[in-house]
């Protein structure tokens, strides 16, 4: 297999240029707080 290096000046860490969550996120978060009845449960590890 041939290797050619490749030297780029990359960042270490993202950059984030929206507010988290995103605004598509958010309408998501948002839709399935309507829907979502309170009295679901969630599974939960029991240690």
């Amino acid at each position: 297999m041939l290797s050619i290096p490749i030297k780029l000046n990359l960042p270490r860490i993202p950059r984030i240029v929206t507010s988290l969550p995103g605004p598509r996120a958010q309408g998501i978060v948002q839709r399935d707080r309507a829907v979502t009845s309170p009295s679901y449960t969630s599974k939960r590890n029991s240690d």
